[in-house]
């Protein structure tokens, strides 16, 4: 997947004035089957509800495995079950779809805690951080 995969969805139409998708800032779509991810998102759902108070949500969650996920809701960004499983994969507000590392750094930025994941954006600890990631994606099932 390499360090960030980013595209933009060709099904961007927002559901208001301003071109947005949803309006929170990102959708995660997640995989609910592998622990670590589901309380991972959890975590991050109540921490953005914490720090958010009276003002709306900064992270929107999709569940790649409910029954109910279309991959052609734009909102997801065009991603179907089997690329969003491959890696952590979430759309941005304006229809960017974003794989990997980058997903963390983004969302734990939503929720305050971006300088958790500052060390990621180091050159070499990039590679390494990438590396082990994807060695985790690819078989999470199996630890978890």
């Amino acid at each position: 997947l390499g360090r960030m995969s980013c595209r933009t969805s060709s099904s961007v139409s927002g559901n208001n004035n301003d071109g947005r998708l949803f309006p929170e800032e990102i959708n995660i779509l997640y995989d609910s089957k592998c622990n670590v991810c589901r309380w991972e998102m959890e975590w991050l759902s109540r921490r953005d509800r914490q720090i958010v108070n009276t003002s709306a949500p900064k992270i929107r969650l999709t569940d790649l495995e409910a029954p109910d996920f279309d991959p052609l809701d734009p909102r997801n960004g065009g991603v179907n079950y089997r690329q969003g499983m491959k890696a952590m994969t979430a759309v941005t507000a304006d229809g960017k779809v974003i794989q990997g590392v980058p997903v963390f750094r983004i969302a734990y930025e939503q929720v305050g805690l971006g300088w958790l994941f500052t060390i990621t954006q180091w050159p070499i600890l990039n590679t390494i951080f990438d590396f082990g990631y994807r060695i985790f994606a690819k078989y999470r099932t199996l630890f978890t």
